[in-house]
Formats: C-alpha cells, sequence, structure tokens
C-alpha cells in the first residue's frame, strides 16, 4: 500500500502502529534532508531524498534518483517536507506518561533524565515514549547537610574508590555524569577515566574545582550558565557554591553581574577563549531562569502541547499560567537575567559550541515545550537557525560521541521529524511536526495530543 501524501497519512493515523511497525520496511520519499554536521556549520542538505527504514534503524539516506526503493517497502510521500533529527533534551525529566507525551509531540525523541527534588522519580514504562537515558551525580565525597541549603564535604574519595563507585553506577544504568560541586580537581582524571571506560558523557556543575581546569582535563560539557561562568568571581566567593550552590552563593552570583560591563572583563574573556577554543560544549539552561524575564519570552503553558500537563505535577515553582512569569519573582534575578544572556552571546560570539537542555521541570519548566524556548534562545543568542539545530541534534554527537543518534545516517536510530516548513527560515518551524518517527516507529502524533 501507498501513500501519496502526508495528508492521507494524517488521515489515517489510526491505522499507522500496525502498518509502520518496526519490521516493516519504511521508506521516506522526496523531502529535504537538513544537514546539521560540523556544529551546524555545514550544508549540504539533501533535496528529492529517500530515507529507508528497517529494524528500527536507517538502512540507507540518498538522492532519490541515486537509490531503488525495496518492493516491499511501505513508501510515505513526504515531497515538500523537511526531514531532521529528532530533538534531544539534554537534561529534562519524564515522570509520567503525559511528559512523555509532551515530549513526542514536540519532536524530542531523546531524553536525559535527572531525579532529584525538583523533578521526582523517572516514569520508566511509559509507552509511547522518548529514549530515555539516566543521568547519574558524583559529588567526589560524602555530602553531610549542616542546614537546609548547605553541606559539608567529608571523606573525600580517591582514585581506587571513584573508580569502584562509576563502576557501579554505571552497572546501575547511568549514561550521561554529572561531576557536582563537591569534586576536588585532583579527582578530575579519575573520573574521566572511569566514565569513558563505558562511554559515559560527563555534564561538570563544578564548585571547588575550576572550570579551566575541568576543561584542561577532559570534561566534555557544562550545565547552567550562572555555574560554567563561575570562574569571573572572586575566588572565595566561587568555592562557596560547593556547599551552599542554591542559597546566598547564588543571589550573590546575581547581585555580581548584574549591571557590569561583563565583556570587558579579563576573566570572562579567558573563558569564552577556553571554550571556544575546546571541544566542549556549554547547555545554558535558559528557560529556568533566564527565559521567562527576557522580553522576547511568550508564555510556555499557551502552547497547545501544554494542554496535557497538569500544573500539580510541575512541584518545583510552576510558572503564572496567564503571563508565563514567575509568581514570586526575585528581583535580584530579574535584573540578572540579560547579563547572563550577555554572556552566552558573547560565547557565542567567539565560537563556542552549545547543547540543549531545559533543566524541566525545575523553575516551572514544561516537558517538551520548554525545550523549544531553549532553541528560541539559543536563535537569539546569534546562533544561525542550523546552528541552534544542530545543538539539539548532532552536537551530543560530537561532543558526547553519541554516534547512533543526531543525524540522518544509514547505520543510525531512527529518530526522526517530519516537519511541514523549513527551520532553516524560522526555528519556530520545528513546531510544524507532521510524523515523529522515535525507533523506526511513526507515532500517532494525534493521539499524543490528546489529554
Amino acid at each position: 500500500m501507498r501513500f501519496p501524501t502526508l495528508a492521507l497519512v494524517a488521515t489515517a493515523l489510526v491505522i499507522t502502529q500496525t502498518l509502520y511497525s518496526q519490521d516493516k520496511i519504511i521508506v521516506l520519499k522526496g523531502g529535504t534532508i537538513i544537514d546539521v554536521d560540523n556544529y551546524g556549520m555545514s550544508a549540504h542538505d539533501i533535496k528529492n531524498a529517500v530515507i529507508i527504514i528497517e529494524n528500527g534503524k536507517i538502512k540507507a539516506v540518498a538522492d532519490a534518483k541515486k537509490i531503488t526503493i525495496p518492493a516491499s517497502a511501505q513508501v510515505i510521500d513526504v515531497s515538500g517536507k523537511y526531514l531532521v533529527p529528532g530533538l534531544v533534551e539534554g537534561f529534562g525529566s519524564v515522570t509520567n506518561q503525559a511528559f512523555a507525551n509532551a515530549y513526542l509531540a514536540m519532536g524530542v525523541t531523546t531524553v536525559v533524565t535527572a531525579e532529584d527534588n525538583r523533578r521526582g522519580k523517572t516514569f520508566t514504562t511509559a509507552n509511547p515514549s522518548p529514549d530515555l537515558y539516566k543521568q547519574d551525580a558524583y559529588w567526589g565525597a560524602d555530602r553531610v547537610q549542616v542546614d537546609e541549603r548547605r553541606y559539608k564535604n567529608i571523606n573525600y574519595r580517591n582514585d581506587a574508590q571513584i573508580e569502584h563507585e562509576i563502576d557501579s553506577m554505571a552497572k546501575g544504568g547511568a549514561k550521561v555524569m554529572l561531576v557536582h560541586y563537591g569534586v576536588k580537581s585532583e579527582q578530575l582524571p579519575a573520573i574521566i577515566s572511569a566514565c569513558r571506560r563505558y562511554n559515559i558523557p560527563t555534564v561538570g556543575e563544578l564548585g571547588f574545582t575550576r572550570y579551566e581546569e575541568a576543561v584542561n582535563a577532559g570534561i566534555q560539557s557544562f550545565l547552567h550558565t550562572t555555574r560554567y561562568t563561575a570562574d569571573i568571581l572572586p575566588d572565595s566567593v566561587r568555592r562557596l557554591y560547593s556547599n551552599a550552590p542554591f542559597g546566598p552563593p547564588a543571589r550573590y552570583y546575581y547581585s555580581y553581574v548584574a549591571d557590569k560591563d561583563l565583556l570587558s572583563w579579563p576573566r570572562l574573556q579567558a573563558l569564552a577563549a577556553l571554550y571556544s577554543s575546546h571541544n566542549v560544549g556549554l547547555m545554558p539552561t535558559f528557560s529556568l531562569l533566564v527565559y521567562p524575564l527576557m522580553p522576547f519570552a511568550k508564555n510556555p503553558w499557551k502552547e497547545p502541547v501544554a494542554a496535557l500537563i497538569d500544573e500539580k505535577d510541575i512541584f518545583h515553582e510552576p510558572l503564572d499560567k496567564e503571563t508565563g512569569k514567575p509568581k514570586n519573582t526575585d528581583t535580584i534575578r530579574f535584573k540578572a537575567a540579560p547579563f547572563l544572556f550577555s554572556m552566552d552571546s558573547f560565547f557565542a560570539r567567539q565560537g563556542a559550541h552549545f547543547l540543549t537542555g531545559s533543566g524541566a521541570t525545575a523553575f516551572g519548566t514544561l516537558p517538551g515545550v520548554s525545550l523549544h524556548t531553549e532553541l528560541e534562545s539559543l536563535s537569539h543568542l546569534g546562533l544561525t537557525n542550523r546552528q541552534v539545530l544542530a545543538a539539539a541534534t548532532n552536537n551530543f554527537s560530537l561532543l558526547w560521541g553519541w554516534k547512533h543518534i543526531g543525524r540522518i545516517q544509514a547505520g543510525r536510530e531512527a529518530d526522526l521529524l517530519v516537519l511541514s516548513a523549513d527551520p532553516l527560515e524560522s526555528i519556530g518551524n520545528l513546531k510544524k511536526i507532521d510524523l515523529v518517527v522515535t525507533n523506526g516507529r511513526i507515532i500517532e502524533r494525534s493521539k499524543l495530543l490528546k489529554k
């Protein structure tokens, strides 16, 4: 059976699960594949392309004139459409089926899941679901709680202990390692060596260790603008992050950067040179603190997909549903937001590489929806739309070594989106999704949108 247009597919979505299961050969024919290689600096798009999908993998990709379509294949004509890899949420959470549906409906086919008191436990049995990759965190020591916000670090681990603990984490399913505040620079070689042994990408959110030390040691990426710019602070204040990262030191940071000519600071210029000259990724998580306070912000609750999400499931500081703004705006944070944004914009102009992560569901961020606010923010930084798309796809291949996803390429997992409009013309066109394909299965997007 052949389907000549996506319109016909849309009217027959009730049968797509049976027609296009993993044991069938599926062919997407006639669309334009958007190139996301080389951090979005490559532009070898393939027009009138054919993608052959078999057993959940992309078997072949080529110009339609240069490939033979198997006679037994189920062919979907996607002429005039645009084909991009499924999007990657580098720091999020899936705690129920509605969250999984929201991610898929927004084109997110991979989620790195964090578990903490702001996000809850991962719902591992969601079906359908994006691919879930467990993030674990390594502190380097035992933490003893001193009060509500402060910890004391004791019993620092030696190399043998680090190797043993990361070995246990890997066997427990860790796929991404957050290298946290308590880690000291002398522990980094053992941590990185152990993670590399299991192909676990490393993400730094550091306190005692300076970011310059972490880059030179080989940490692959860094989380949160407010953290990976911490080297600009006086050393005595920056070190406080290790014991009280969410308390007074954070507020001091906001006060310290607001109303400052940051781009002229030698320490910031040195950080920009460091990040642009090394193969590391920056994950700003604008959606957490910065985006809602920027002049270009839109209310995430107004996105149609947000109707899937129950406000009670966003249990850490949900945004006001009418305004999309924090309900209790911290004036210090509000004042600092544009200065935080200006630092990442400076890094982008210097050539730093970026990854996408929204931090959902902390600070009111919404699964799936807030990844698109992250994309919008990256666009406002000055990245081209192709570079923004690369940050949410193939940059994870280049920076984390995830060669199984991120590109529409033979041998990779069949995670991709069929769009009705060109994302290179507007990054907002990434929301105009006709089809979601994950692990070779076509997801019935219309059903995902039903609460």
